[in-house]
């Protein structure tokens, strides 16, 4: 038992890259600020919680309008699946018409400056905390 804990908690320290980490943890707490300490952040993140709402609501009327009203009996068939497929549809449509490239290429060139890795993988990351309560 501690050889197999040796073997995951001992690391070289060294080949950490505390420019990544360093730049990781202040912009979330910068990010965190804005968002709880300021008007325009709580207003702002109020307004994308609304957006969101509404968002989920087109997948539920579009679920009752195929499946019909009955929609608690299979909880995840009937409320999730949906919801899932027309975030996906609507990602594909922002694929398509190059929205997500653009985000990629401006936001994550932000965090590729700032974190010192590719574009897309700062994108992941990032979006990663905001859509991991999508499922």
């Amino acid at each position: 038992m501690t050889t197999t804990y040796n073997q995951f908690t001992i690391f070289d320290r060294n080949k950490i890259n505390w420019h990544t980490v360093f730049w990781g943890i202040s912009l979330q707490y910068l990010f965190a600020l804005f968002i709880m300490k300021t008007s325009v952040g709580i207003a702002s993140m109020h307004w994308c919680s609304d957006r969101l709402e509404e968002f989920i609501k087109y997948s539920d009327k579009g679920a009752a309008y195929v499946f019909g009203d009955n929609l608690d009996v299979h909880r995840f068939a009937f409320k999730t699946m949906p919801s899932l497929l027309l975030f996906a549809a609507v990602v594909s449509v922002l694929i398509y018409l190059e929205v997500i490239g653009f985000i990629v290429q401006t936001i994550g060139g932000f965090l590729s400056f700032c974190l010192n890795t590719s574009a897309p993988e700062s994108i992941n990351v990032a979006s990663n905390i905001f859509l991991s309560g999508v499922s």
